[in-house]
Order: structure tokens, then C-alpha cells, then sequence
């Protein structure tokens, strides 16, 4: 973990919740709450303001109703709201907030609309003094903590072990309660405590069930997806702890041993790997700023050119990247164990793979080796699963963007093939002002790109990166389903709000709206990925620049759930092109029935005015969900 910086102080507010009404017991989750705190004060350089919330379960809880807990230390609604309130106007802008909550959680009705999920809004289910045993606390309540903590200027970071679903299955591994309307009939009476608990005026009193808080200042992790179940694991052959609590101790022990600071992002990656390679159903999800280090500070980017193995099955590997992302059989990788990296000892931290298989998704990568060369050893194991990370070295795919440079820029050269020429998407020249300029049709509409003076020593190599950008660029851009699946086109119905004027494309005045509507017609949930590919030729994740994780879930039809998503965005001319009176956005949507994420294909834009890349882009001003 990062060393702390001194100016900004920690802050943690756990809860553990065991002992709940109707012999509903868990058994971890006390423990969880006890482990993370342990952990951050053993890896805290600074001192953390901890509150920590449990209820155990008595020992003889049949006869007695109180957790041996103090009334202080319980974790009931008005303690939860007091200690939040406490973190609101204690800390200051740049504080750090940890928020974990271990026990169960519902599915609450929410005057009669579902939620983000589509399965209804998340509650969280608190220990409470008197008849019930129990209260809950609404998603909204802590969406409206943390509005205020993120408009303080907080970094705040949430990890939720239960259910977010609200799945009806009971067990004591299952994190889930089926709905109690007893005690939710006091939900007047509920947002008033907490409107008055947390400071909150009445004009600010009302917050959307999907979590609108800013998402450059929070985070937050989730157990599972909003269908799934959360589920206690056993450790150790007699312990139970909550398979999100475990695998992330377990993931911030390991990536801490190899990097200061840990994004969320890589944390992320590295859990959901970690609870698959030990068979947990579950998938974590992941939500609002990926680069914040965990209990930390602002990380740049994660290397979009690096994977994370995600499994390993006797001699191969695999990883989360197949043909939709670029890979072919045949490309080569570099697969390093971040821990053996750090020692030079170690003669197998950098290994060369090859892609032996390669599917929509995923690629299947064996070692590299000679003709007629003795196989060598595999050199990892299911041990070091979560710290390997495969690098691309080459690539065989015959899906590449055709550039052309000028002969006396070449080494190799060659007569000038015209036929050949007219095929390139770019053209590096050199103008009559002896400037580099870049020529292509692929710039209609769009920024246009620098000249650089090539008396210039950095010119050249300045002009080669922004060609390697506006390739990467045209080739996601590009990028279709070459086999498409009629099943799974049959399980979704994709439409735009608005008539298209010739073969899918939109004419959308400035300032208007433009938007589109998904419906799951499969049983099970659909995931959707949507991209911006904008004039300032930079390409962005609509659902985590919204707050989302990389993909947003699609729910099959369910109750009051119509199974059914809608996007808007609002359209604007780009200053950059209001002479030309008209600008082009590319909205690409990836439609998986398994969780996707293409970070490789997130670009920032390019400023023509400096030169370098940024990561501003214009033609969409906002964007929101139904």
C-alpha cells in the first residue's frame, strides 16, 4: 500500500453485521470488519479515525435479544447516520474515506420504479433495537452521504459485501434477505432521520436511485452483480468470511508487495480473477473513478498495453482480451510475474507467450518456443494468479490501419506504388512550408491534426505518435462483428429514440438530444458497453465517464421490470468545427452476455494548440440513464 501523504487524513467507517432476526445469522461478517481494520492500521503511514459498527451473535440468542455490543457500537440506522455525519463534518477537502459494509442486504421498492439495476433499489439491512431486530438502510441514504462528502472534496471509497440484488435464496452463506414490508412502513419517517441526520437542506433532500454523485471523487465495489448472490466462503477449513472482504484483503496483499499505490481499477481486475480461479459464482463490480489508489491518491491511467491473466489451466494461460479487443493467433506476449520482476534473481519474471486460441473475448496464450527446441518448463503457477500480466509484443492480425510516409523518411525504400497509396488511410508529408502534415480523407469533420516544422529534432517522433493515435483510433472506430451470433441477437432489441435519415446515420441539431433504448429478451442479464468516438479524435467509455464501471448490466424482465435501458446524450458542435457548422460522433455499442471490458480502446483527444494528447473531448455534453 502507498505511503501516506501527511496533509490528508484517513478516515474508516466499518460495519459487520452477524446477528439478525429470525435466526437469519451470518458468520463472517464481523470478521470481515475486523480484518479490514487490521489491515489499515497496519498499512496506514497516518493515523485512521475508525468507527466500527458490528453485531455479534449472543451466545445464548435465545433467550436474550442484544448483541453483546454496546448500544454505542451497534450497528443501527441512527448509529450508521451519526457516524457518517461525524466523517461530513470532521474531515477536510482532500481526505481520504473508506466505507465497508459486511452483512445482508434486499431489494427495496422504490414508489414503484426499480432502479439503476433494474431489480429495485439496494438496501442494506442494519441491526435495530426493539421489535423487528432489524431496519434498513436505503441506497439513497448513502447516495446522499456520499453527494456530500464528494462535494466537500472527500476521496471516498465504498466496498459493499452483501447482495445487490435483494436474491431471495436464505442459507447462511447466502448475503440476501427476502423483503420484509414491516419494516419499511415508516419510509417517511425514514428520509426525514436521515435528512436531518446528514445536514441535508430540503431542496438537496432528494437523490436519484442511480447514485448521481460526481465520479471523479468515490468509488465504489461491489460483492456481486445485481443478479447474483453474495456468498460467505469458508478459510482456513473452519472459519467464514465474505468471499468480497476476503479476495480483496487478499488482492491488496498482493498488489501492495509489487506497486506503492493501487488504482481500483487494477484492484478490481485483480479480484473478480481471484475469486473466479477459486469458483466463486459471484462477479464484483465496479463503479465511479478507476484511478484512485485505494485509500489513496490519484493514479494516472493503468497500461491499457497490459493484461491480466485471468486463468490458468496446466500449461496455458489465459487472458481477457480476444478478437473483438485486436489479438490473432499467432501474436506474441511477454507474461511477467510482478512480484519475481522486482528481483533480478529470477530468470523466469519475463516469459514470451504465444496465442494458440483465440475466441470473441478471451485468448488462450502458450510458451513460446523454437523449432525443433526442447518444450520449456512452465514456469508459473495457480499461486501466482492475480500478479501475472501478459504484455503484446506483435501482432499477426491482418486488421491494421495502412499509413504511408515519403521515401526519404524510409530506409527501405522502394518505386512508388500508386495503387498502393490510394489503399492508406494516412499520409505523412512534407508541405511546401516544409512543415510534417498528416492528409487523409479520415479527417472530415474531425480536429485537425498539427503541423510540426522538421528542422525540429522532436517533430518526426511527435508526428509518428499522433499517426499511432489516429490509427488506433480509425481501427476501433471500425471495428464490426464479423460472425455475428443469431442467438444472442435474438435475446436483445436495440433502438434509437430518433429516425434515421440513411443507413444509420442521425442528423441531430446542436444542442439537441439524441439517445437510444435496449430490452433484454433472454432470461438471464445482458451487458452493454457504449463508446463515444469524437471530432477530437479521442474515444470514450459513456458508462464509466457517467460513474458507471467499464459495462452497464441489462436485466431480463422481472417483475416490474421491463428488462429495458435508455441512453441520452446531448449533442453539441464542437467550438473547434462551429465554422464548418456540423461535427461527427461515432456511438459504438458492444452488446455481451458476460461481462466485457475493453480498456485498451479508451483514448484521450488531441490538442492541436499544444501538441500533445489530452484527455478532454468535446461533441457530447452529458449523458443519462433511465
Amino acid at each position: 500500500m502507498a505511503a501516506t501523504n501527511e496533509s490528508s487524513a484517513r478516515w474508516a467507517l466499518m460495519i459487520g453485521i452477524n446477528y439478525y432476526p429470525k435466526d437469519q445469522h451470518l458468520n463472517g461478517s464481523v470478521d470481515d470488519v475486523s480484518d479490514i481494520r487490521a489491515y489499515l492500521e497496519q498499512h496506514s503511514a497516518t493515523a485512521i479515525h475508525t468507527s466500527v459498527l458490528t453485531a455479534t451473535v449472543p451466545k445464548d440468542h435465545q433467550s436474550t435479544k442484544d448483541p453483546p455490543e454496546t448500544p454505542d457500537e451497534r450497528p443501527t440506522r441512527a448509529n450508521v447516520l451519526k457516524q457518517l455525519r461525524l466523517i461530513i463534518d470532521s474531515a477536510k477537502p482532500g481526505d481520504h474515506v473508506y466505507i465497508h459494509f459486511s452483512g445482508h442486504g434486499t431489494q427495496l421498492p422504490s414508489d414503484g420504479n426499480v432502479g439503476e439495476t433494474g431489480f429495485g433499489e439496494l438496501g442494506l439491512v442494519l441491526y435495530e433495537n426493539g421489535e423487528h431486530g432489524a431496519s434498513y438502510f436505503r441506497g439513497r441514504f448513502l447516495a446522499q452521504a456520499l453527494k456530500r462528502m464528494v462535494d466537500k472534496g472527500f476521496v471516498v471509497t465504498v466496498a459493499l459485501d452483501c447482495c445487490f440484488s435483494g436474491a431471495v435464496s436464505r442459507g447462511d452463506r447466502v448475503r440476501a434477505m427476502v423483503y420484509d414490508p414491516s419494516l419499511d412502513s415508516d419510509r417517511a419517517e425514514q428520509e426525514q432521520e436521515c435528512k436531518d441526520a446528514l445536514g441535508i437542506p430540503g431542496r438537496d433532500a432528494s437523490i436519484g436511485r442511480d447514485w448521481l454523485v460526481n465520479p471523479e471523487g468515490y468509488t465504489v465495489i461491489t460483492a456481486c452483480g445485481p443478479h447474483e448472490k453474495a456468498m460467505e466462503v469458508l478459510v482456513n477449513k473452519t472459519q467464514k468470511r465474505g468471499a468480497l472482504t476476503y479476495h480483496l484483503l487478499e488482492a491488496l496483499t498482493t498488489l501492495a508487495k509489487v506497486n506503492e499505490a493501487v488504482s481500483h481499477q487494477s484492484l478490481h481486475e485483480t479480484v473478480v480473477s481471484l475469486m473466479q480461479a477459486s469458483g466463486c459464482s459471484q462477479t464484483p463490480m465496479r463503479y465511479g473513478n478507476p484511478h484512485h489508489s485505494f485509500f489513496g491518491t490519484l493514479l494516472a491511467p493503468v497500461s491499457l498495453t497490459s493484461l491480466p491473466v485471468c486463468k490458468i489451466e496446466g500449461s496455458r494461460i489465459f487472458i481477457k482480451a480476444g478478437r473483438v479487443h485486436g489479438i490473432s493467433i499467432g501474436d506474441e506476449f511477454t507474461v511477467q510475474n510482478s512480484l519475481s520482476a522486482t528481483s533480478s534473481r529470477n530468470s523466469h519474471s519475463r516469459v514470451k507467450f504465444r496465442v494458440s486460441n483465440v475466441w470473441a473475448f478471451e485468448s488462450e496464450l502458450t510458451v513460446a518456443q523454437a523449432r525443433k527446441a526442447t518444450p520449456p518448463a512452465f514456469p508459473f503457477s495457480m499461486k501466482d494468479l492475480g500478479t501475472l500480466n501478459a504484455t503484446q509484443l506483435s501482432t499477426v492480425s491482418s486488421q491494421r490501419m495502412q499509413v504511408w510516409l515519403p521515401a526519404e523518411l524510409v530506409r527501405n525504400t522502394k518505386p512508388e506504388d500508386k495503387e498502393e497509396r490510394g489503399l492508406c488511410v494516412f499520409e505523412l508529408n512534407i508541405n511546401k512550408l516544409n512543415k510534417y502534415e498528416i492528409v487523409g480523407e479520415a479527417q472530415g469533420s474531425m480536429l485537425q491534426l498539427p503541423t510540426l516544422d522538421v528542422s525540429l529534432d522532436d517533430s518526426f517522433p511527435k508526428m509518428m505518435e499522433t499517426l499511432q493515435h489516429t490509427a488506433k483510433f480509425k481501427f476501433f472506430e471500425g471495428l464490426s462483428n464479423l460472425l455475428p451470433s443469431t442467438e444472442l441477437r435474438a435475446k436483445y432489441t436495440l433502438k434509437p429514440v430518433v429516425d434515421s435519415s440513411t443507413n444509420g446515420m442521425f442528423k441531430i441539431l446542436d444542442g439537441e438530444t439524441f439517445g437510444f433504448t435496449i430490452e433484454n429478451h433472454a432470461t438471464h442479464p445482458l451487458y452493454m458497453a457504449v463508446f463515444d468516438f469524437s471530432p477530437s479524435w479521442a474515444v470514450s467509455n459513456l458508462i464509466s465517464a457517467s460513474g458507471g464501471g467499464d459495462y452497464i448490466l441489462v436485466p431480463p424482465p422481472h417483475g416490474p421490470n421491463l428488462g429495458m435501458k435508455e441512453m441520452k446524450l446531448k449533442m453539441t458542435v464542437p467550438s473547434h468545427l462551429s465554422l464548418q457548422g456540423q461535427a461527427r460522433d461515432v456511438i459504438k455499442v458492444f452488446i455481451t452476455d458476460k461481462p466485457v471490458s475493453f480498456p485498451a480502446m479508451v483514448l484521450p483527444g488531441l490538442d492541436v494548440k499544444s501538441n500533445f494528447r489530452n484527455s478532454s473531448y468535446w461533441g457530447k455534453d452529458e449523458e443519462y440513464w433511465k
